[in-house]
């Protein structure tokens, strides 16, 4: 924080120099803050004039000790404040006596005296519950009094608003809604014909709001001795806790695998006996309410495998990757294939890793009619090892067995084998898919 002094004699009502009595500093206006250290020193032409000095009450400063007091020094009076309060503010005055001219003699100075601005009562972040009046509390204590104003996200809020109300000790606002959530910034200014003076602190606003799900499916598939992960997915501030019921019972989850994430929980079950088929019902709740969601487990049938893997075409960094895919009919099935899955990976980085796939690049492809498929974003010049899989709503088949290809050199100079794009280019995911020539 940082502030400006602005000192000018006009400003300085009442305070004034004579010239038979110098003040050092020789200023007719001093800014201080509180518990500020401050001298000044007071002298007259010759010795034989004394001087005293007198304070704001129009009292004679008497005191040779103590929080305000006077010193003796050569040829000067120094009034020396050990620390600046409130209450010492006003015009300090310095006097003595012109014994030839019959006249008393005065030089002072005006003390101005400032708070510097500090917050109260205002954490850093502060919640609200969704559809009730809140207030951001953010409080400046200061002198000269601080004049307040609020941004959010960044944005200047203008008053009066439609939706906020601007008080002494915080920022009201209306019916809070999930989307007020965000950072508040609450900015303090000082402004007087001596200071210039600002300091901000940012809030951040939690809105509270009970769960609200955000999944869809009501029925999932599973073929015998394959796994299917049942989900349950729920937005909600403070976050949801998530629980599973068969039969009207809850799942112990020491009991059954259940992966947990942010604002999601998934139920993993592997069907070895058809007693695991049937409804599930996820629960997720946090203390502003619950939601529930069904899910109902069905048999399916497992995909078959595709039933090759072949290259028609390789570029420097990319691949054109047959896996004899299935022809998409008007009439679809239930279990039809929707999509298929490569993983691939580098074979030096398979080979060093013991052939853990987990380690590879996934890639999944929707089953929209295409011949092959087309794998980008690789290395010239490297050995690369892939499978393929297919999917339907039950799961993934079978991996084919691994083949081995390679990219070309980034010199592409008259090399035959380089792929040529001869149709327009249709992003899915992050894969390119179009037919090549």
């Amino acid at each position: 924080m940082k502030f400006l002094c602005v000192s000018f004699a006009a400003f300085a009502a009442g305070a004034k120099h004579h010239e038979k009595l110098r003040l050092q500093p020789p200023v007719l206006e001093e800014v201080k803050s509180i518990n500020d250290s401050f001298i000044v020193t007071c002298s007259a032409p010759n010795s034989d004039m004394v001087v005293r000095w007198r304070n704001p009450k129009n009292e004679s400063v008497k005191e040779r000790r103590g929080r305000i007091h006077t010193e003796a020094m050569q040829n000067s009076l120094a009034l020396v404040f050990e620390h600046i309060s409130f209450a010492d503010r006003g015009e300090w005055s310095c006097l003595g006596e012109d014994e030839d001219n019959d006249e008393e003699l005065m030089s002072s100075f005006k003390l101005i005296v400032y708070e510097e601005m500090r917050f109260v009562d205002t954490p850093i972040v502060q919640q609200a519950r969704e559809h009730r009046d809140i207030t951001i509390r953010c409080e400046v204590k200061g002198y000269p009094e601080p004049v307040i104003s609020w941004d959010y996200n960044g944005q200047s809020i203008q008053f009066p608003h439609e939706k906020y109300i601007k008080f002494g000790d915080g920022l009201f606002i209306k019916k809070v809604e999930r989307n007020d959530s965000g950072e508040y910034t609450c900015r303090g200014f000082q402004v007087s014909t001596s200071i210039v003076n600002s300091k901000e602190q940012r809030i951040r606003l939690n809105v509270q709001y009970k769960p609200i799900l955000l999944s869809q499916e009501n029925v999932q598939y599973i073929y015998m001795n394959g796994t299917a992960n049942l989900t349950c997915e729920a937005e909600a501030e403070p976050l949801a806790n998530f629980s599973w019921f068969r039969h009207g019972k809850k799942i112990n989850p020491r009991q059954q695998t259940i992966h947990r994430g942010r604002g999601i929980s998934q139920l993993e079950i592997t069907l070895t006996d058809i007693s695991v088929l049937g409804q599930y019902r996820c629960k997720a709740i946090n203390p502003l309410g619950f939601v529930e969601h069904e899910i109902l487990l069905k048999e399916g049938i497992k995909p078959e495998a595709p039933r090759k893997v072949a290259l028609r075409g390789v570029g420097y960094n990319i691949m054109d990757v047959d896996i004899n895919a299935m022809k998409v009919d008007k009439v679809t099935m239930e279990m039809d294939v929707t999509g298929y899955r490569i993983e691939i990976m580098e074979v030096k980085m398979f080979e060093e890793h013991d052939q853990d796939w987990t380690l590879s690049r996934q890639i999944d492809f929707p089953n929209v009619g295409l011949s092959s498929y087309l794998i980008t974003d690789l290395q010239p010049q490297t050995r690369y090892i892939l499978r393929a899989a297919s999917r339907n709503l039950a799961g993934l088949s079978d991996f084919t067995d691994p083949r081995e290809f390679s990219t070309e050199s980034h010199d592409l100079g008259g090399a035959s084998s380089s792929l040529h794009l001869t149709c327009p280019v249709v992003l899915l995911n992050i894969i390119i898919l179009c037919h090549l020539q």
